[in-house]
């Protein structure tokens, strides 16, 4: 069984919910289920009536009376069919077989009128249950499901009843009045022949609803099975474990594409400056000659040899220099807006303003870290005193009061009176109540409000000052069997569990 195929939505329904899915998965897969119904039992039918020719009415009796083996090989089918297994390959005659003989006995005797056959019938059939495991099983499953399987085989046999008197009267209504059916007899001795078209008719409207009943109680059952083993969570928690990995081969994917693009653009930045080499390679090759050539038509252009044409007057070298530091901003603004063609070739003033932004935000973290210091050194008082933090105990947990209020008074006799009534659950929740109220409010085990029953016994594990001796451990254990598995504890449990809480907890 794979979860992650199952065909149709994992969600709690209730009952009539269920039944509503499984007559839409009988039309879906009618076919294989109406003949997996109809070709057993159209054998049986055949191997019948040439037994009990002379005995028509026997032919139907054992029909209708295996029935219940007779659904066994759809609701084989169907459970392979919702968990995405269409081929039928993989079972074998051994597999087939096995699943008509196992446990039939009861079911052709006295189960044979059980009115929840179809939502048993899993059980027995799918997960190989017999004897005292079997009514264990049973009891779980069925607690709030046995009222529409019963009314579900009564409606589903008032249609298959119907189905077999609409027919004779469809016969009569196009036969008319001018022809009398008794014609009709004189087709047989004793009208034998008529006889066993009316059981062939029959079987037919019984393969008809054979696959609605089986899938009803089907889907009863998967329906209790989703809401007890919480088949959509599981679901839901494999669909975001998928969802993360995809994620992480995704960022996966794009980290090496990145690591590829650093490692093309440092190739790249390695290999680029190989062409300056190259050029000066080349021109330490050039004959002497030709170098001193380029050497002296080098000297004779500017900047080595400066020519100007001065219209105005201005101040010699020596006097220049003595006003040079009153005019520093103007000349260093000039440099500056010359410097800015060559600075925008070669990207180093993109650089530089990067630069003066980094050193301004620093200094802007630095102030505020400043800012922050001093508003706590001239305000201690606002500093959290550890010693001082009180937390306070939840009164509910696991939507339960435990608070000393919602407590009665009497403890003991609350519990022997709901004891007394037969009302199991509610005794053992006033003694869960009552140790966690003690564990918490009186001996200050620290719980938080969404702890569930594990993460609260582990709370009182760590608390190696109470000597419990798994009392609690216990308590747990009888409380999550009653809470989720449905498992009723006996009297003399509650009544042992209380004593020795009361012992341990003084």
């Amino acid at each position: 069984m794979n979860l992650s195929e199952l065909q149709i939505r994992a969600k709690v329904r209730t009952p009539w919910q269920a039944v509503d899915l499984g007559a839409l998965m009988a039309r879906r897969w009618f076919l294989p289920l109406w003949l997996a119904w109809l070709v057993p039992a159209g054998l049986c039918f055949l191997l019948l009536s040439l037994v009990f020719n002379q005995n028509p009415w026997v032919v139907m009796l054992v029909i209708w009376w295996l029935k219940p083996l007779l659904e066994r090989w759809p609701l084989l089918l169907l459970s392979r069919f919702v968990f995405n297994e269409h081929s039928i390959r993989g079972l074998t005659r051994r597999q087939l077989l096995g699943t008509l003989v196992f446990g039939a006995l009861p079911v052709l005797l006295w189960r044979r009128f059980d009115p929840w056959r179809a939502f048993s019938q899993p059980i027995t059939v799918l997960e190989k249950q017999k004897g005292p495991q079997r009514k264990s099983r049973w009891r779980i499953l069925s607690s709030n499901c046995s009222s529409a399987a019963s009314w579900m085989t009564v409606v589903l046999a008032h249609v298959e009843f119907l189905l077999m008197m609409a027919g004779p009267v469809l016969v009569m209504m196009l036969l008319g009045d001018q022809i009398e059916i008794d014609t009709w007899l004189f087709l047989g001795d004793d009208g034998n022949l008529l006889a066993h078209a009316s059981n062939a008719f029959a079987l037919l409207c019984m393969s008809v609803v054979a696959p609605f009943y089986v899938a009803g109680g089907f889907c009863l059952y998967i329906n209790r099975r989703i809401e007890l083993e919480a088949w959509d969570l599981d679901l839901l928690f494999r669909r975001i474990a998928r969802q993360r990995s995809e994620q992480s081969a995704a960022s996966s994917a794009t980290l090496a594409s990145l690591l590829c693009g650093s490692l093309l653009l440092i190739t790249a930045l390695t290999v680029l400056p190989a062409g300056g080499v190259l050029a000066a390679e080349s021109a330490g090759s050039m004959m002497p000659e030709q170098s001193k050539e380029e050497v002296l038509t080098l000297l004779e252009s500017p900047p080595f040899v400066v020519e100007e044409e001065v219209t105005q007057w201005r101040w010699k070298e020596g006097e220049a220099s003595e006003d040079a530091s009153s005019d520093w901003l103007s000349d260093w603004l000039i440099d500056w807006l010359d410097n800015q063609d060559a600075m925008s070739l070669d990207g180093s003033g993109l650089f530089q303003v990067a630069e003066a932004v980094v050193w301004a935000g620093i200094a802007v973290l630095l102030i505020l870290l400043a800012r922050v210091l001093m508003r706590y050194l001239r305000a201690p008082d606002m500093l959290p005193d550890p010693e001082k933090t009180v937390v306070e105990a939840p009164k509910v947990l696991m939507g339960m009061s435990i608070d000393a209020g919602s407590l009665p008074q009497d403890i003991n006799a609350a519990v022997a009176a709901a004891l007394d009534q037969g009302d199991m659950r509610a005794a053992l929740s006033l003694v869960y109540r009552y140790a966690l109220h003690r564990l918490v409010h009186h001996h200050g085990v620290e719980v938080e409000s969404w702890h569930t029953e594990l993460e609260c016994a582990a709370a009182v594990r760590r608390h190696a000052e109470l000597v419990l001796d798994g009392v609690f451990d216990r308590l747990t254990r009888v409380w999550l069997r009653l809470a989720y598995a449905h498992e009723l504890p006996s009297r003399a449990v509650i009544e042992q569990l209380l004593v020795s809480l009361q012992k341990v907890l003084k």
